[in-house]
């Protein structure tokens, strides 16, 4: 059983690579709500404010002093009090964090919604490119909406799952694909041979040792019998010395 679950594991991590999915939103310079605000010098109006895991994530590309960004910023502090359980913010820099502009492309792509500029917004699955006080009534009920949602839309979640299931279809139809799937069969021909000659290797021990425990008790019984007959010998010898007398 435990050779078994050894074979499975080794087996398990060889696979890996091809498994894992990529977690994109973490590998950028990104600010909760708070610390966006407090880059644009701009007071936190609801200072019960706290971000929990069922709320919608609002991402927003912005650039430091972007005016029509910082009314977008303006307009979430001022529903803060009324909608803050509801929404959490992340936002990324993009005028000055050139790998965040590079995500921004990326993300419009997948959208199929381009980024003529900042503020880029999304919200669930919903995108608006630039912002203007007309959105203001759209956007507090799209974030209702999704919040009301049992499965929520992640933007990056979607895209990352877009490019892990075309790194595998890259893989599968590549050489590679083959040459990992001969490199998994030698290694686990390899590991099943070496449990075959373990196996034989230790039904011959164990035979051995049987052999040896048989000798040991043919050799107690040899000594208890030799013993048996000295003591036999030497009451007769007693015997006929009485007699004699």
């Amino acid at each position: 059983m435990k050779k078994k679950f050894i074979l499975l594991t080794l087996i398990a991590l060889l696979l890996m690579p091809i498994t894992t999915f990529a977690a994109t939103k973490d590998e950028y310079k990104s600010k909760n709500l708070k610390d966006t605000l407090k880059e644009e010098d701009i007071e936190l109006k609801n200072e019960d404010y706290k971000e929990t895991e069922d709320q919608v994530t609002i991402y927003l590309f912005r650039g430091t002093g972007c005016t029509y960004c910082r009314s977008f910023l303006n307009f979430l502090n001022d529903i803060s009090e009324e909608y803050g359980k509801y929404f959490k913010l992340v936002s990324y820099e993009v005028w000055t964090e050139q790998k965040n502009g590079e995500l921004l492309e990326e993300i419009s792509e997948f959208t199929g919604q381009s980024a003529g500029g900042v503020p880029y917004i999304i919200i669930g699955d919903q995108v608006f490119s630039g912002y203007s006080k007309e959105y203001d009534e759209t956007i507090k009920a799209v974030i209702k909406e999704e919040y009301s949602k049992n499965q929520k839309y992640d933007v990056f979640e979607e895209y990352d799952k877009a490019k892990e299931l075309e790194k595998r279809k890259e893989f599968f139809s590549s050489g590679q694909f083959l040459i990992g799937c001969n490199v998994v069969v030698i290694f686990i021909a390899t590991i099943i041979n070496i449990l075959f000659v373990n196996n034989k290797m230790n039904a011959l021990t164990n035979q051995v040792e049987s052999l040896i425990k048989e000798q040991e008790k043919i050799q107690e019984k040899e000594k208890s019998s030799s013993k048996e007959k000295e003591t036999v010998k030497k009451e007769t010898k007693e015997k006929t010395k009485k007699s004699k007398k």
